[in-house]
């Protein structure tokens, strides 16, 4: 059916649905077809230890290489969540200005994985931001920190700054003050 309406081959749509179900996006069930899966708090948990782990292992790989274009990139990316967007935009635009930052690892495994991770979790970004009104400007100030020591080419600061920016959001998605914390 969705071939169909897409007019295009099964093989494709069957590819992209075992897709989804390896990323545990969707479930295929006999009787429903293909069935969007939401997260519960303890796989969003996992997904953000997950990241706390493995994102500053990215920023430090990455720091060092980054170039004055990726720089003005990601200061124009900055700017535009600056501008207080909606959640849902920015959420996509808090990934874009991470994807800005980790180019120069982006065929890597490790930036593959976190990559996953981080679209698992920008639905749940977007809502936080909802449920907490001050975490975007504690998020961009985050931001802020890590572009600077990113541009003083300070691997431990970006590191240190990476792992706080997630420890606030998971905060956040878990109901405390994520505003507050860190």
């Amino acid at each position: 059916e969705v071939a169909a309406r897409l007019s295009v081959s099964t093989t494709p749509v069957r590819e992209a649905l075992r897709d989804l179900v390896g990323e545990g996006l969707i479930e295929l069930d006999a009787h429903r077809g293909a069935v969007v899966r939401g997260l519960t708090l303890g796989e969003l948990r996992e997904i953000y230890e997950l990241r706390i782990v493995l994102e500053p292992m990215l920023v430090a790989r990455t720091v060092a290489g980054v170039t004055p274009d990726q720089l003005t990139r990601a200061r124009g990316v900055q700017a535009l969540l600056d501008a207080g967007p909606a959640p849902e935009q920015w959420a996509a635009l808090n990934e874009a200005f991470h994807a800005v930052l980790h180019e120069g690892a982006r065929e890597s495994r490790l930036a593959r994985l976190v990559d996953g991770l981080a679209k698992s979790a920008e639905p749940y970004v977007a809502l936080s931001l909802r449920l907490t009104a001050a975490l975007a400007a504690a998020n961009n100030a985050d931001h802020r920190a890590i572009l600077d020591a990113t541009a003083r080419g300070d691997v431990a600061g970006a590191t240190g700054a990476s792992a706080a920016h997630l420890a606030r959001t998971l905060a956040a998605l878990e109901g405390e003050d994520g505003a507050a914390s860190e």
